[in-house]
């Protein structure tokens, strides 16, 4: 009997500590939240002179939450880029950064104007990923407001349908049935800090167990000349940290990224020379001759 007891008392401690563990391990990614992680990097080198110079893109690769019911309103984040160096990218009217986020990486089918491009063929779709670019300019007062241009391009509708349970499409398909509310391309706001950009008002759907949600930052500058050299074998680096703040909880496994490393840029010598001096031959320009002139009649 008493083996017995010590046998139970046994399981019962091993049951408390597997139901602790699976509890802890649902923490990260249960419930409605989004876990993004950073894919492998993928850095620029750039001048040291550079002042303005272009790293590379920062991308996130979401999946988990509870992706929204067809028709409602997709949350929304703040979602904040910071660099460890001055942002330079080329600044807009109205507050705004030319400083990019894409959604479900939207490819550029059209030339300027709006005409198809013919030489640049079309992706084929996967998982609902859109076939062109929208561009969406982030609410200028916060999640509340919605105030946007055009207005209410940073509100879209979901489109999981909770009757079957599966993912039907990316919302940001412009060509789905969104329709004229599939905004895919936000533009930046720039902030006080002068390292920092922010995506305000950026509607995530949550894409659940059934795909992934593609994050992009791109087309960021920096002023690499503020970096300077490093002084050993591993250049300096230009990195970036993200931040979401918003209507979910999104979650972002080592958020630090390596955007560019900096490097000298040309260099530029001179050595002394002893040159000889050009003899002219030419005899209408008063030389010694030795050339053969043609004559005109």
């Amino acid at each position: 009997m008493a083996d017995f007891r010590k046998w139970l008392f046994a399981f019962a401690v091993l049951a408390l500590m597997l139901g602790a563990s699976t509890a802890y391990a649902q923490i990260p990614g249960g419930g409605g939240s989004v876990v993004c992680g950073v894919t492998p990097a993928n850095p620029t080198i750039v001048s040291q002179e550079n002042i303005s110079a272009l790293v590379g893109d920062f991308v996130l690769i979401c999946t988990g939450g509870t992706p929204t019911p067809t028709g409602s309103t997709i949350p929304q984040d703040d979602i904040t880029l910071t660099l460890n160096q001055n942002i330079t990218s080329r600044l807009l009217a109205g507050g705004y950064i030319d400083a990019l986020l894409t959604i479900d990486e939207p490819y550029p089918t059209a030339a300027l104007g709006g005409t198809p491009n013919p030489s640049v063929p079309a992706p084929q779709k996967v998982n609902g990923s859109p076939t062109g670019q929208r561009v969406c300019f982030s609410v200028t007062t916060g999640l509340a407001g919605n105030q946007s241009s055009p207005p209410g391009c940073n509100v879209i509708n979901g489109l999981f349908n909770p009757a079957t349970f599966l993912f039907s499409g990316s919302p940001y398909d412009p060509a789905g049935p969104n329709g004229a509310g599939a905004y895919n391309v936000f533009v930046a706001h720039a902030t006080a800090n002068p390292g920092q950009v922010t995506w305000l008002g950026v509607p995530i759907d949550a894409p659940g167990t059934a795909g992934s949600r593609i994050i992009r930052m791109t087309n960021i500058r920096s002023n690499a000349c503020g970096a300077g050299l490093s002084g050993g074998l591993v250049p300096t680096a230009i990195t970036g940290v993200v931040s979401f703040n918003g209507g979910q909880t999104v979650l972002v496994n080592q958020n630090s990224q390596t955007l560019a490393f900096v490097q000298q840029g040309l260099i530029v010598g001179s050595t002394n020379a002893n040159l000889v001096q050009c003899t002219n031959l030419n005899v209408g320009g008063g030389g010694i001759g030795g050339n053969f002139i043609g004559v005109v009649r």
